[in-house]
């Protein structure tokens, strides 16, 4: 008797695992709005010097970009949870519309200030969207297919890395720095519009319960460190901000800890850092964010204002050192 008598519907099991066009097209568009929402983070490194160049308050130019990145890390676990309990179509487009309104209005932005409020909205939408996408992965696939499809998520994220710096310096020059938010528009009413119509609504059965207050402390204790990291570098506001912004951070996250103990759905499961290689990722991560994104704003600021290169020219220099 041969392997294939003996697995007679060996074949048909494996056509059926392969994914449909539809399950596809939602992919696709998943893919394409959590590119959106990557490269956001730092398309506007290249442009922000032309941006405090007609705003003014050059003082606030890391906001615009620590705005982003605080809201985004500070909405995006609440996101899974309300995946969970509301389905994630429902979350994936919510996201996606607060990600388009923040772009409008970040293109509108009138000051400096109006704009860092602007990336804060922009933020919450992105990180729905980065979230929304990888959980989107786990109820579209299979489990055989799902590391497969990891990959090519990963492989847009780090092109988006790649590509923002150089995409905000072509655009800037070529249309104005209000078009590397307002671009986000048309594409992502036709990703909206494709995930509303081709996306299937799932809800799950089992009640969840969100951990507010983890998610607000983890929120408080993060902005208070990166303030306080933002007056070291700048210390023009009062002293008592040096001294009161680490306590801040400090009592923030042991509560955090305290309160992610006894919670009944912790909103960062303290027992994954249990897990060696979860410690070490997370780790090097913060480091190499830390170190990076730093980097790339304040070298784009010296090298448009010292060395007089434009946007364009400065995004290809980035791109030239990766």
């Amino acid at each position: 008797m041969t392997v294939e008598q003996t697995l007679p519907d060996a074949r048909p099991v494996e056509a059926q695992a392969r994914p449909d066009l539809t399950t596809l097209i939602v992919y696709f568009g998943a893919l394409v709005a959590m590119f959106m929402a990557t490269i956001d983070m730092q398309i506007v490194v290249t442009a922000l010097p032309t941006i405090a160049g007609e705003l003014g308050n050059l003082h606030l130019f890391g906001w615009v970009g620590a705005a982003y990145l605080l809201s985004t890390a500070a909405v995006s676990p609440f996101y899974g949870k309300l995946g969970d309990m509301y389905g994630r179509k429902n979350v994936v487009l919510t996201a996606i519309g607060l990600f388009l309104v923040g772009s409008l209005v970040c293109g509108m932005a009138w000051s400096m200030e109006s704009l860092i409020a602007a990336r804060v909205l922009q933020g919450i939408g992105g990180g729905g969207l980065m979230v929304s996408a990888f959980a989107m992965i786990g109820e579209l696939f299979s489990p055989r297919d799902r590391a497969k499809y990891q990959g090519y998520s990963s492989a847009v994220f780090a092109l988006s890395s790649v590509l923002g710096p150089l995409a905000g310096g072509y655009i800037t020059g070529l249309f104005g720095w209000r078009w590397v938010f307002l671009v986000n528009l048309p594409i992502g009413i036709i990703v909206l519009a494709v995930l509303a119509f081709a996306m299937r609504s799932r809800f799950n059965e089992k009640r969840h319960r969100i951990d507010y207050l983890g998610g607000a402390l983890l929120a408080t204790g993060t902005t208070a460190i990166v303030y306080w990291g933002y007056h070291v570098l700048d210390p023009s506001g009062p002293d008592l901000i040096t001294f009161a912004l680490p306590l801040l951070a400090l009592g923030a996250i042991t509560l955090f800890v305290m309160v992610e103990r006894r919670a009944e759905e912790p909103i960062v499961p303290l027992r994954l850092f249990g897990n060696s290689t979860v410690s070490i990722v997370s780790g090097v991560s913060l480091v190499a964010g830390t170190v990076t994104l730093g980097m790339f704003f304040y070298f784009a600021l010296y090298m448009q204002t010292l060395t007089g290169l434009s946007p364009a020219e400065v995004g290809f220099l980035f791109l030239r050192r990766r």
